[in-house]
Protein backbone atom coordinates (compact mmCIF):
# COMPACT_ATOMS: atom_id res chain seq x y z
CA UNK A 1 0.00 0.00 0.00
CA UNK A 2 1.25 3.30 -1.31
CA UNK A 3 1.73 5.47 2.29
CA UNK A 4 0.29 8.79 0.59
CA UNK A 5 -2.93 6.74 0.77
CA UNK A 6 -2.81 6.27 4.29
CA UNK A 7 -4.41 9.11 5.60
CA UNK A 8 -7.36 8.60 3.71
CA UNK A 9 -7.15 5.61 4.76
CA UNK A 10 -6.86 5.34 7.99
CA UNK A 11 -10.19 7.81 7.64
CA UNK A 12 -12.61 5.22 5.29
CA UNK A 13 -11.47 2.30 7.50
CA UNK A 14 -12.82 4.25 10.91
CA UNK A 15 -16.36 5.33 9.74
CA UNK A 16 -18.78 3.59 10.70
CA UNK A 17 -19.79 0.00 9.10
CA UNK A 18 -23.54 1.03 9.39
CA UNK A 19 -23.06 3.86 6.49
CA UNK A 20 -20.30 2.02 4.31
CA UNK A 21 -23.02 0.28 2.12
CA UNK A 22 -24.83 3.46 0.93
CA UNK A 23 -21.04 5.53 1.51
CA UNK A 24 -20.71 5.95 -2.64
CA UNK A 25 -17.08 5.66 -1.81
CA UNK A 26 -14.64 3.31 -2.68
CA UNK A 27 -10.90 2.76 -2.31
CA UNK A 28 -9.51 1.27 -5.55
CA UNK A 29 -8.12 -2.58 -5.19
CA UNK A 30 -4.57 -1.38 -5.44
CA UNK A 31 -4.66 1.89 -3.69
CA UNK A 32 -4.20 4.36 -6.30
CA UNK A 33 -7.66 6.21 -5.79
CA UNK A 34 -10.46 6.83 -4.39
CA UNK A 35 -14.08 6.08 -5.93
CA UNK A 36 -17.23 8.61 -5.51
CA UNK A 37 -20.51 8.39 -6.68
CA UNK A 38 -22.83 10.38 -4.95
CA UNK A 39 -25.90 12.80 -5.58
CA UNK A 40 -25.27 16.72 -5.05
CA UNK A 41 -28.60 18.71 -5.96
CA UNK A 42 -30.35 16.77 -8.89
CA UNK A 43 -26.93 15.88 -10.10
CA UNK A 44 -25.07 12.12 -9.84
CA UNK A 45 -21.96 12.66 -9.53
CA UNK A 46 -19.06 9.78 -10.23
CA UNK A 47 -15.58 10.73 -9.50
CA UNK A 48 -12.04 9.43 -9.67
CA UNK A 49 -10.33 11.03 -7.08
CA UNK A 50 -6.44 10.42 -7.83
CA UNK A 51 -3.97 11.47 -4.81
CA UNK A 52 -1.04 13.30 -6.82
CA UNK A 53 2.35 13.29 -5.57
CA UNK A 54 1.92 16.65 -3.60
CA UNK A 55 -1.15 15.27 -1.77
CA UNK A 56 -3.86 17.07 -3.60
CA UNK A 57 -6.48 14.83 -5.46
CA UNK A 58 -6.87 15.21 -9.42
CA UNK A 59 -10.30 14.54 -10.27
CA UNK A 60 -12.09 13.04 -13.51
CA UNK A 61 -15.06 11.47 -13.70
CA UNK A 62 -18.64 12.47 -15.06
CA UNK A 63 -21.83 14.12 -13.96
CA UNK A 64 -25.20 13.16 -14.79
CA UNK A 65 -27.44 15.94 -14.40
CA UNK A 66 -30.99 14.47 -14.31
CA UNK A 67 -32.58 11.02 -15.36
CA UNK A 68 -32.51 10.63 -19.26
CA UNK A 69 -29.81 12.59 -19.55
CA UNK A 70 -26.54 12.44 -21.23
CA UNK A 71 -23.09 12.50 -19.28
CA UNK A 72 -20.71 15.42 -19.07
CA UNK A 73 -17.55 14.61 -18.19
CA UNK A 74 -15.19 16.23 -16.46
CA UNK A 75 -11.56 16.59 -15.34
CA UNK A 76 -10.56 19.49 -12.21
CA UNK A 77 -7.23 19.88 -11.53
CA UNK A 78 -6.05 20.79 -7.99
CA UNK A 79 -4.60 24.76 -7.87
CA UNK A 80 -5.01 24.65 -3.84
CA UNK A 81 -5.46 23.07 -0.62
CA UNK A 82 -6.44 24.53 2.47
CA UNK A 83 -6.01 22.49 5.61
CA UNK A 84 -3.85 19.24 5.57
CA UNK A 85 -5.00 16.24 3.52
CA UNK A 86 -3.87 14.30 7.04
CA UNK A 87 -6.94 15.91 8.12
CA UNK A 88 -8.95 15.23 4.86
CA UNK A 89 -12.74 15.74 6.58
CA UNK A 90 -11.79 19.58 7.67
CA UNK A 91 -10.05 20.24 4.43
CA UNK A 92 -11.30 22.16 1.08
CA UNK A 93 -10.10 21.48 -1.72
CA UNK A 94 -9.69 24.36 -4.92
CA UNK A 95 -9.98 23.12 -9.06
CA UNK A 96 -10.09 24.38 -12.13
CA UNK A 97 -12.40 22.14 -14.01
CA UNK A 98 -12.63 21.51 -17.64
CA UNK A 99 -15.78 19.58 -19.28
CA UNK A 100 -16.51 17.74 -22.63
CA UNK A 101 -19.56 16.19 -23.64
CA UNK A 102 -20.05 12.68 -25.37
CA UNK A 103 -18.32 11.78 -28.62
CA UNK A 104 -20.25 10.55 -31.83
CA UNK A 105 -18.98 8.85 -34.77
CA UNK A 106 -16.15 11.09 -36.10
CA UNK A 107 -16.58 13.83 -33.69
CA UNK A 108 -15.26 14.61 -30.19
CA UNK A 109 -16.17 18.00 -28.55
CA UNK A 110 -13.46 19.91 -27.62
CA UNK A 111 -12.69 20.41 -23.84
CA UNK A 112 -13.55 23.51 -22.12
CA UNK A 113 -12.91 25.29 -18.67
CA UNK A 114 -16.54 24.99 -17.48
CA UNK A 115 -14.96 26.49 -13.76
CA UNK A 116 -11.81 28.35 -12.54
CA UNK A 117 -12.12 27.82 -8.82
CA UNK A 118 -14.56 24.86 -7.58
CA UNK A 119 -14.28 24.27 -4.55
CA UNK A 120 -15.16 21.16 -2.33
CA UNK A 121 -15.27 19.80 1.05
CA UNK A 122 -12.72 17.02 2.11
CA UNK A 123 -15.86 15.68 3.35
CA UNK A 124 -16.46 14.89 -0.05
CA UNK A 125 -14.43 12.07 -0.41
CA UNK A 126 -15.21 10.29 2.75
CA UNK A 127 -18.42 8.03 3.57
CA UNK A 128 -21.60 9.70 4.76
Amino acid sequence: MTARLLPILALLLCAPLAHAADSGVALLPDDSGILVSKDIGGERWAIHADLTSDHSLQLTGNVFRGAGSEPAFVMCVPFQVDGSTDDIANAIFHYTCSGTGTCRIGNCPDWVVIASDVTLPGSFFLPH
